[in-house]
């Protein structure tokens, strides 16, 4: 993790397919509904502001802006773009939501990585997923062209399974372990200790009147 406590926390990989998940609510899925969330997974709020998502095809594609303050327990939610008729979604009082105004999608459906730097203390984390290898952006290949040489790895990095189109990858519901896949989480969530049982995703508009059918075991 990142700063004492942020880390990858859920990926909407292909928001349509077999599945449909219109993140923005405009009333199509498509791809420009893809996101990366994070969460605070401490016990401080942390300042994340000017921490950086990047990826192997476009480099750096979201800088959190000057104040971006994460509660502890709270999530950040990036969406690559909100499209006409749409919205950013909203969800509990600490949690924060971005669009990052891109014209095109930039998760590679057959696998990526996601990578979060900390510029400030030049160090990074990643997930991956899909069955992509780790990728080593301190050798300034491709998309991570300006990536900083000397950045550090924080862990390992975390391997978050593989997708199903129109649901998201994962962790549990305690935020600590990653799962292979679930719901697309709009909204609070629930405070629970175990981990969730995929279910057919419902739509944006369909979320609320959906979200307590959800399974526990």
């Amino acid at each position: 993790m990142l700063l004492g406590g942020i880390v990858i926390n859920e990926i909407l990989v292909d928001p349509n397919g077999a599945m449909n998940f219109d993140t923005d609510g405009n009333g199509t899925a498509d791809a420009m509904d893809e996101y990366v969330e994070l969460y605070n997974d401490s016990s401080s709020a942390i300042d994340i502001s000017g921490l950086e998502l990047r990826d192997a095809g476009v480099g750096n594609w979201f800088t959190f802006p000057p104040g971006t303050i994460l509660q502890p327990g709270a999530h950040a939610m990036v969406m690559s773009g909100v499209q006409s008729g749409g919205s950013l979604p909203t969800g509990g009082t600490d949690d924060l939501f971005f669009d990052a105004g891109r014209g095109s999608p930039l998760i590679n459906n057959g696998g990526d990585n996601v990578i979060l730097y900390d510029p400030t203390n030049d160090e990074y984390i990643q997930a991956t997923f899909n069955g992509d290898a780790q990728d080593d952006p301190t050798l300034g290949a491709g998309g991570y062209s300006g990536f900083s040489a000397t950045a550090a790895k924080v862990g390992t990095g975390e391997d978050f399974g593989n997708d199903t189109d129109g649901q998201s990858l994962q962790r549990d519901a305690t935020e600590r372990i990653p799962l292979s896949m679930g719901h697309p989480r709009r909204g609070p969530r629930t405070s629970v200790s175990r981990a969730a049982r995929t279910l057919p995703c419902p739509t944006a508009n369909e979320w609320w009147k959906s979200f307590p059918s959800v399974i526990w075991y």
